[in-house]
Formats: structure tokens, sequence, C-alpha cells
């Protein structure tokens, strides 16, 4: 069960507990650089938080307890990098989702305007 894909309710394609880690440490990265891409990718990358919060009510405990430390210390730095504003940004985007879900409650400290 460790690197086997998981296919959770609601999403297209299976994936790793590994590939959604790193994708979220990807996601915490570009934030704490500064944002660089627009709402819609923003929405797209929180998503593999989702998808973690989801696979661990069917995850194993063990997979669980492996996997643990690593997300929270990158929710810790997610936290760090971004400021709560109470899902009025995304809000006025999407359906934001319950707040037990508080990433979809936060936005970049610093975002790069290109244009």
């Amino acid at each position: 069960m460790l690197d086997e894909p998981l296919q959770l309710p609601g999403w297209r394609d299976p994936f790793t507990v590994a590939d959604q880690v790193t994708w979220w440490g990807a996601t915490v990265a570009a934030v704490e650089q500064g944002y660089d891409e627009d709402v819609d990718e923003y929405v797209n990358e929180l998503a593999c938080r989702d998808w973690l919060h989801q696979a661990w009510l069917r995850l194993p405990d063990h997979v669980v307890q492996l996997w643990t430390p690593r997300i929270l210390a990158l929710d810790t730095r997610f936290r760090a990098a971004t400021t709560p504003d109470d899902g009025l940004f995304l809000g006025r985007y999407r359906r934001l989702p319950h707040p037990d879900r508080w990433w979809w409650r936060r936005r970049p400290r610093f975002v790069v305007d290109d244009g």
C-alpha cells in the first residue's frame, strides 16, 4: 500500500502518497518564492493538499505515520508563506470547501506580477 496508487472518489486519476507529497512540496516552495501563477493554477495546486486530506481516512496507519511528519512540516512552511484571509480571495473564484481545509483560506504573502 505504500507505493500503490490510490483512486479516490471524485478524482479522475489515482495517485500515490509520494506523488501528492511531492506536489504539495513543490506548491509550498513556489508560494515561498513569491507566487507567479494565476488564481486558476493556485486552485489547481491546492488540490494536492485536498487529496492528502481525503486519503488520510483511507490509508493504513503505518502509511499515515510514515508521511505525517513530512506533511506537517510542509503545512508549517505553507502557513509561514501565506496569510489568513478567511477565504475572501479564493471565495471570489470558487465555492470553498469545509473550514477544516484551512489551506483554502490562506493566500500567498508575496505574489509576483509579470504584467
